[in-house]
Parts: structure tokens; C-alpha cells; sequence
């Protein structure tokens, strides 16, 4: 009997948290179209021209995926912030001594996390000028490969018009 309550429970709980994710999905959606035309409105002629049709449209189809996005972000910040909160608080009244178990090894975590970011963040800008290196060969290796293959495809056609002269 526990597990059909326990259940439905979660049922109705991702049923209600569909919709609400859902409505923040719509009201979002709709304040960056208005806020999209409403700059559309405001800019001057010379700006509009630079940005083709197609990146209008472009644009505007993002607006959904977008929304989603950030929906999706605020809701997860907001539930977990709501489980993180009440998890404590059950714990507090369960046992202090746990809770100050638990208080300490997020304590632990978190410094832990940011002695990581620390190191991470000095690395990252090693990291990306190695990734832009490797990305460069790759692509002066890909066009490298397309001019061979054109001089070869040259030297060809320059072979076939020669043998079409000597044969004239």
C-alpha cells in the first residue's frame, strides 16, 4: 500500500511539475518575442538591413528552444533549492548530530569544488588554445587536402588538353 501512495505521489508530483515548467516555458517565450519586436521596432532602418531574412526567422525559431532552456533552469534551481532546504530541516528533526555530519561534508564539498574550479579555471586557458591548435591542423589539413586534389584534378585536365593538341 506504501509504494501505490508513494506512487501516485510522484505522479501527481511530475504531473504538476510539467505544467509549471510548462507555464514558465509560455511566459518566457512570449517576453522574448515582445522584447524581439519590440527592439525590431526600435532600431533604425540601417541595422535592420544588415541582418537578412533568414536570420529573423532564424532568430525567432530560437526564441522557443531558448525559453525552454531557461524555464528548465529556473525550475530545477528552485526545486532543488526547495529539496535541499527541506531535506535539512528533516534532518535537524531527525538528529542534530547527523545534521551536523551532513553540514560538514557539504561544507567539504563545496570547498573541495572550489579549490577544483580554481585549478580548472587556470588550466582552461591552456586547454582552449590547445583545442583551437588541434581544430587549425585539422582544418589546414582538410583545405590542404581539397587543393591537392584540385592541383591533381589540374594537371589532368592540363594533360588531357595537351594530348587533345597534339592529337589536333
Amino acid at each position: 500500500i506504501g509504494f501505490i501512495f508513494l506512487a501516485i505521489i510522484k505522479s501527481f508530483n511530475e504531473l504538476f511539475k510539467r505544467y509549471l515548467n510548462k507555464k514558465l516555458n509560455l511566459i518566457i517565450e512570449f517576453e522574448l518575442i515582445h522584447l524581439y519586436f519590440e527592439k525590431i521596432k526600435l532600431a533604425p532602418l540601417i541595422e535592420l538591413d544588415k541582418v537578412s531574412r533568414q536570420d529573423h526567422m532564424r532568430r525567432i525559431s530560437l526564441i522557443s528552444s531558448v525559453s525552454a532552456f531557461m524555464s528548465t533552469g529556473i525550475f530545477i534551481v528552485f526545486n532543488e533549492s526547495i529539496i535541499f532546504l527541506s531535506a535539512f530541516i528533516i534532518i535537524i528533526w531527525i538528529s542534530p548530530m547527523l545534521f551536523s555530519i551532513a553540514l560538514l561534508g557539504a561544507c567539504l564539498a563545496g570547498i573541495s569544488m572550489f579549490i577544483f574550479q580554481y585549478f580548472l579555471k587556470n588550466k582552461y586557458r591552456e586547454f582552449i588554445e590547445l583545442q583551437l591548435k588541434s581544430f587549425q591542423t585539422q582544418v589546414d589539413y582538410l583545405f590542404s587536402q581539397k587543393e591537392l586534389k584540385e592541383a591533381k584534378r589540374a594537371y589532368h585536365q592540363s594533360k588531357i588538353i595537351e594530348k587533345s593538341i597534339r592529337e589536333f
